[in-house]
């Protein structure tokens, strides 16, 4: 049985490590006001410490917790693991967007503004750049017109017990393919989401989809800055 250490909020995966009988999860490492109160009560009734951090130097005064699992898996986690903690520790990402064409924060937002054709799940081992590294498994879904960014992350989500089985096959003697500079995207621009005169119907619904989670597109009303949430035809 492999012990492991979870970082992150995503219930779907720590309800799947917990399934899984091959794992141990050891400890979880979250953000504050990220997990459910439901979430919370079956981590206390099992037993299953969690810790919350906030940033990266709160990230390090748990190291010595690292040292007594196999390895260390984020999946929806808002800090970037430091390259001390990379180079000592085997460490692994799931990445909800394609290591070639989509790296950065917030992918599934870019897969909409871009009108992508399907959405992806990376496993990978974590390299020195962010969302770089050893890709060890991807799980793939198709994107449809009526999907935003919340309907593509419980998808994505659905990868879950797959990608977990993926990384308990890791070998460190095989040969996986490596991606060490995939295209990139800095954090969405105010610009990018906002609803303009010229926009037509399919524009102005691509960013509302793409920011459901947020309450949806932005756009100038009046001298005011309102958000949109949906279109009615």
């Amino acid at each position: 049985m492999k012990k492991i250490g979870y970082m992150g909020f995503n219930e779907t995966m720590i309800l799947e490590i917990i399934e899984n009988k091959d794992i141990e999860l050891s400890f979880i490492i979250t953000q504050k006001d990220r997990l459910s109160r439901t979430m919370l009560t079956l981590l206390d009734v099992m037993d299953i410490p969690y810790y919350i951090v906030e940033n990266k130097k709160d990230l390090m005064q748990y190291e010595n917790l690292f040292q007594e699992v196999d390895f260390l898996l984020s999946y929806c986690f808002g800090i970037i693991i430091p390259n001390d903690i990379i180079e000592k520790y085997q460490c692994f990402n799931i990445h909800p967007g394609d290591l070639k064409t989509n790296r950065g924060p917030y992918p599934l937002v870019r897969n909409i503004l871009n009108n992508d054709k399907e959405a992806v799940a990376t496993l990978h081992k974590i390299g020195n750049k962010i969302d770089t590294g050893i890709v060890i498994a991807e799980y793939k879904v198709k994107i449809y017109k009526t999907d935003n960014d919340i309907t593509l992350l419980k998808k994505l989500n659905e990868g879950c017990k797959f990608l977990l089985e993926k990384l308990l096959e890791f070998d460190n003697n095989i040969q996986y393919p490596v991606i060490m500079d995939g295209k990139y995207y800095k954090k969405v621009k105010e610009k990018e989401i906002m609803i303009q005169e010229q926009d037509d119907y399919e524009e102005m619904n691509r960013k509302i989809r793409a920011q459901k989670s947020y309450g949806g597109a932005l756009a100038n009303y009046k001298q005011h800055l309102v958000k949109i949430s949906e279109i009615i035809q």
